[in-house]
């Protein structure tokens, strides 16, 4: 039967080959056992696809990445649920770290790194007996483990608690920025109000204008139209006036002196 096809990306190979060369330089090959190895190796190799593998995915993956380490196929599958049980773990701290604030951030990374922390201070069982040396190496190997943890987790301590001031601070400027935007909208619905009020009377005060020019207008006609109709009064007055004057003139009326020069003209 053959190989099912499986092959890393370059990149994902480019960023497995850096991994190794860290693991392979703190895990140097010893009698003591393959474990340590395999739970950096499996980790390495989840971080460079993101995904897990089955134990004969992994074995062909050392066989082209460290040749000269061969876990047995029981390692690599209980390391690999392993690797499950912390992935998924890390999962739920993730979500609970979304919903935690302030100090719940600081409790609930305290309480992951509690529980990795207890997780390796579980020294497996099911491994054969060993010799004294070996023993002891592995013994010498935990503690060092369990040293880098607890480092580990006084770093991931001081670091939750600076990320619990800085939430707070950020909390405390998102309430100022709220405040200042409230007020904000406050001076911005008075400014609207006025400016409602002041389109209405520049409305009432254009509609008085027009309806008094209109009436200016109205009144000038009406003089206009009186004007007309005088001037035609005055002329027909006039025309009246200078036939009974020439009626006048010819029964022998006597004609005033300045008409007479006028007449001679």
């Amino acid at each position: 039967m053959s190989r099912p096809s499986f092959h890393l990306t370059d990149e994902q190979a480019r960023l497995l080959v850096r991994e190794m060369q860290g693991i392979l330089a703190k895990h140097p090959r010893a009698g003591h056992g393959h474990r340590p190895f395999v739970r950096d190796f499996l980790r390495a190799v989840y971080q460079a696809t993101g995904s897990t593998f089955s134990p004969a995915i992994y074995r062909r993956l050392l066989e082209i990445y460290a040749p000269d380490r061969r876990p047995s196929t029981d390692t690599l599958a209980d390391e690999k649920k392993a690797l499950d049980v912390e992935l998924a773990r890390e999962a739920r701290a993730g979500r609970e770290l979304d919903d935690a604030t302030g100090i719940e951030l600081a409790a609930v990374i305290e309480r992951a790194v509690d529980h990795a922390l207890d997780r390796h201070r579980a020294i497996p069982t099911r491994s054969p007996p060993q010799s004294d040396s070996i023993a002891v190496a592995q013994r010498d190997f935990l503690q060092q483990r369990l040293s880098d943890v607890e480092t580990e987790l006084s770093a991931a301590r001081t670091q939750a608690v600076r990320a619990a001031v800085g939430l707070q601070a950020a909390e405390a400027a998102r309430d100022a920025l709220l405040t200042q935007l409230a007020g904000a909208r406050d001076v911005a619905a008075a400014q609207l109000q006025r400016l409602g009020e002041l389109t209405r009377e520049l409305e009432a005060t254009r509609t008085f204008a027009m309806r008094a020019i209109d009436g200016v207008r109205g009144e000038t006609r009406a003089w206009q139209e009186r004007c007309v109709f005088l001037e035609g009064e005055l002329q027909r007055a006039k025309q009246h006036a200078e036939y009974f004057r020439q009626i006048a003139y010819q029964r022998g009326a006597a004609i005033p002196p300045d008409l007479r020069s006028e007449s001679k003209k």
